[in-house]
């Protein structure tokens, strides 16, 4: 029985090892930035936009998602805001319908 109980609580270390460990990696490869998305974040810092890259960038992506399912240009600067949506457009999602 007492065993058990240790066997149990090594296991939980350990998979609370790996937990913390994987999150501690993640963090520690970012996103290469291409010509195209620095283009991006610059148009759209040009046009108002506020916020890091990263933001910039994720919104970004939001918006080209919204417009590639068919969800239209008012959906997509309502999630984001029409200088992101612009930007976006211009460089990101160039053949997105609407």
């Amino acid at each position: 029985m007492f065993t058990n109980v240790i066997r149990l609580g090594v296991v939980a270390l350990a998979a609370g090892a790996v937990a913390v460990s994987s999150a501690g990696v993640a963090d520690a490869w970012p996103t290469t930035v291409t010509p195209e998305m620095q283009q991006y974040i610059d148009n759209a810092r040009g046009a108002g936009a506020t916020g890091d890259d990263d933001t910039l960038l994720s919104q970004g992506y939001l918006a080209c998602r919204l417009l590639y399912t068919g969800q239209g240009v008012a959906a997509a600067e309502a999630a984001t805001s029409p200088a992101v949506v612009g930007a976006a457009r211009g460089m990101l999602c160039t053949q997105a319908p609407g």
